[in-house]
């Protein structure tokens, strides 16, 4: 009852990316390409920006495997394979919605502005320096930076960031669902709609027939997204939300997280937790005591699912490789390659050019490793660059923590900026395998940026704190 009263405002979503889904998959591509133009004019004559930015946002995380980049025919582009590549729906949605923001005037700056100019300058001196390696790609992947601009627009206010995450929490549970039918059959979703490289990435086994975890992977965003905002309405004095529904979708998402089998994410997911139970949260005992309870739910929730429950231990072996990592192990005993040979070669171009990087141009390419972030990061920026990203994280963590102190101790949003402080640390967490700060990025981890940035600047120039 708790989950439907919650998501009475969600089920336009869910069934928009149901439809999406059927039409991607079922028809021809003549009528996908009407059906996106249609979702455009709609979204452009919307005053409800959240819920489309939200949409894209699915639709990007490649929820078992459905709409992947990998797979060209399926995925959600407007003209799939023409001559510059797929015409993505993300990347004409950037453009929509860019120009719907050119009409207003920007509801408050950034807190990071200048940093943000530094670090936009220096990547066209490294343009004007090096090039491009293929132009099409780097405008994909430079297009979601736009989203600094998009989102403060979209989610200016108390309500639309509500809005925006109410959309965002009932699709926990279909990220887990499709975990499950991956780990029960051996197959992504995807598969049961015809999705092509679906079919080729079946693991061939289900999880009861194999000694070593699966990684149901795809759409891990979700539920890392859910899991900022079911933190950032708990650290809230007064929210819309049921506490209990946040713990919910908390303990859904670490879960789902947690079946992944992968280790930076759990990291960080666990480490926003902890952030929250023992510095955040004004009620340490009553908290501690809820989210035990949404554990020893999720617990006996597994305990009825052969899947889960071989998953569960299978994946508790591989974290158990982070011990040997803590004590000196580098290679997570033998079963992490990044720190002692997927650095090799991101290092190797950084030597080539170690003050001004090698940029986004064809040596970039050559050399460029997304498992290992920040020494892809370093080869691409130089050690000039680099110090420009630490800036940037650097005056955002120092803002938000004289907010905090600036704030009357009876304020609403008083520990709001220690959450926002734990976001970031969460992104850098899961930098040193998977790159998220860097010239060129995906569309979702550009929102999650992009969403921190506003949040935080829209509290930082309010005009009361007391």
């Amino acid at each position: 009852m708790i989950i439907l009263k919650e998501n009475k405002n969600s089920i336009s979503l869910i069934l928009l990316f149901l439809c999406s889904v059927v039409i991607a998959y079922k028809t021809p591509q003549v009528i996908n390409t009407i059906f996106q133009i249609i979702l455009l004019i709609f979204f452009w004559r919307s005053k409800n920006n959240y819920f489309w930015l939200a949409f894209v946002f699915i639709v990007e995380s490649e929820i078992g495997f459905l709409f992947p980049k990998a797979d060209p025919r399926f995925s959600f582009s407007i003209l799939p394979n023409s001559p510059f590549g797929n015409l993505y729906f993300s990347l004409v949605f950037l453009f929509v919605a860019f120009t719907k923001t050119l009409r207003k005037k920007p509801p408050f700056p950034l807190v990071v502005k200048k940093q943000i100019i530094m670090l936009s300058l220096y990547f066209f001196i490294l343009l004007f320096i090096f090039g491009v390696f293929k132009a099409p790609a780097v405008l994909r992947l430079t297009l979601p930076w736009l989203l600094l601009f998009i989102v403060p627009h979209f989610c200016s206010t108390a309500k639309e960031i509500h809005n925006f995450f109410e959309l965002i929490f009932p699709f926990v549970f279909i990220v887990l669902f499709s975990q499950v039918i991956y780990l029960s059959t051996g197959s992504q979703l995807g598969s049961f709609f015809g999705g092509i490289h679906s079919l080729v990435l079946r693991s061939g086994v289900a999880i009861v027939d194999t000694e070593h975890a699966l990684r149901p992977v795809y759409g891990i965003q979700v539920p890392f997204m859910a899991i900022w905002g079911s933190l950032y309405f708990l650290s809230l004095k007064d929210t819309c939300f049921s506490k209990n529904y946040l713990f919910i979708i908390l303990g859904i998402s670490t879960f789902s997280i947690f079946i992944t089998a992968t280790r930076s994410w759990l990291v960080s997911s666990f480490f926003l937790i902890f952030f929250f139970l023992f510095i955040s949260s004004r009620k340490k005992a009553k908290t501690l005591i809820q989210a035990i309870g949404m554990g020893i739910i999720v617990i006996v929730a597994i305990s009825y699912s052969p899947s889960l429950q071989k998953q569960t231990e299978l994946s508790f072996d591989r974290y158990e490789t982070l011990e040997s990592f803590a004590t000196g192990d580098i290679t997570a005993g033998g079963t992490l390659k990044r720190f002692d040979v997927r650095v090799k070669r991101p290092m190797l171009g950084f030597s080539k050019s170690p003050f001004i990087g090698l940029g986004v141009g064809m040596k970039y390419n050559f050399y460029a490793d997304g498992h290992v972030g920040y020494h892809n990061l370093l080869m691409s920026s130089g050690i000039i660059g680099f110090l420009l990203w630490i800036m940037l994280w650097g005056m955002f963590l120092i803002k938000m923590l004289k907010l905090f102190n600036k704030m009357s101790p009876l304020h609403p949003y008083k520990t709001t900026p220690l959450i926002l402080i734990a976001f970031m640390i969460s992104i850098l967490l899961i930098h040193t395998s998977t790159q998220w700060f860097g010239f060129l990025i995906n569309f979702n981890n550009a929102l999650f940026i992009a969403l921190l940035f506003a949040m935080g600047s829209r509290l930082y120039y309010a005009k009361e704190y007391e």
